[in-house]
């Protein structure tokens, strides 16, 4: 057993080493996919995922929010939205291909609109939209031996930006791409060395609930590490963002006691925020403070906004492989995940 959790954090650590090549291959690849002229002119975007293949569509959402040219918005459930028309882009992204509330909103969608595109590695996902004859991009996870969609957020970051890119949603340099994952090559590179600034940060963390805190570009991204916490790390976590949180967060710190002593706040810092939100930042860590809650104050590096978005995603996934060392956890596993899902096929609702 225990050589089995080694070699499962073995792939796992692999994986994560590999983010820049995993976003590197999707966003080429992605952006060569044909994508027929009429979608061009959609005004609206809908992404359909759960877990690892929703947030990292929640990531690019965000950082590109300012720039949006098109209506952008997240779907996570069986239900759709009611403006899905035929001037709606419906883009579906399961890493697996096979994930039950996916398929289920395109056959929802499929109703409503021709405009249908696929981000998979396969499965029912690719066959159904072939057989309609719609775009697919089918990756081959070849820098992701974890086998896990969560540890491939790479994939699906760069797929999303490629498809909305295509889609002229977003855009972006080729120019300001390379030199990020260029810096997150070297980023990633730092944080694999043993007794690493990330290690360090784990181990402060360790064996408390941490709250992450983020804004503006960053914004989606407290998202991906909340998740990746819960299912490689086994540790709950909860994650909000500034302003919104110093409306109604900051009261809530003085009980249960137990506060103060399991939980720590991680104030994820960019010089790249609004002046008003940098301000927040500082007196948002004060109240904490002040609560005698522990903090961690990241300063995100990079010289660009792309830069420091990469910087975070390779930080939360060294960071929560790092947590799970710490506990003893096998991070490649996610058993209650797997147990839900064989109990969901047995019982009718």
């Amino acid at each position: 057993m225990q050589n089995k959790k080694q070699d499962n954090r073995e792939r796992v650590f692999a994986s994560v080493r590999s983010l820049d090549k995993q976003i590197k291959q999707a966003l080429t690849e992605s952006l060569s996919l044909s994508i027929p002229q009429d979608f061009l002119q959609a005004d609206k975007i809908l992404i359909f995922g759960m877990g690892g293949s929703r947030f990292p569509a929640v990531v690019v959402q965000e950082f590109f929010k300012p720039e949006l040219s098109k209506v952008i918005f997240v779907n996570d459930e069986y239900l759709i939205p009611g403006w899905v028309d035929e001037n709606t882009v419906c883009i579906f992204s399961s890493y697996s291909g096979t994930t039950e509330e996916v398929l289920d909103n395109l056959s929802s969608a499929a109703e409503r609109t021709e405009k249908l595109i696929g981000i998979t590695t396969g499965g029912d996902l690719e066959k159904r939209l072939r057989e309609m004859g719609k775009p697919v991009y089918v990756y081959d996870p070849v820098h992701n031996p974890s086998g896990q969609p969560r540890i491939a957020i790479g994939y699906a970051v760069g797929a999303v930006m490629g498809v909305l890119k295509g889609l002229g949603a977003i855009d972006f340099s080729n120019k300001e791409f390379d030199e990020a994952v260029d810096f997150l090559s070297k980023t990633t590179s730092d944080f694999a060395e043993k007794e690493s600034f990330v290690y360090k940060k784990a181990k402060e963390a360790f064996d408390k609930i941490p709250f992450y805190i983020t804004a503006e570009f960053l914004r989606g991204f407290g998202n991906a590490v909340n998740n990746q916490t819960n299912e490689t790390a086994k540790s709950v976590a909860d994650f909000h963002y500034i302003p919104e949180l110093n409306h109604h967060l900051m009261e809530g710190l003085k009980n249960p006691s137990c506060l103060r002593e399991h939980s720590i706040f991680l104030f994820f810092y960019s010089n790249f925020y609004t002046k008003r939100i940098q301000k927040r930042f500082r007196i948002t860590r004060e109240v904490v403070e002040k609560n005698n809650i522990s903090t961690i104050w990241l300063q995100v590096e990079g010289k660009t906004k792309l830069e420091q978005l990469f910087w975070c995603l390779g930080f939360s996934s060294f960071f929560t492989l790092y947590l799970a060392d710490l506990y003893g956890e096998d991070p490649n596993v996610i058993p209650f995940v797997d147990y839900f899902k064989k109990r969901l096929k047995e019982d009718e609702v």
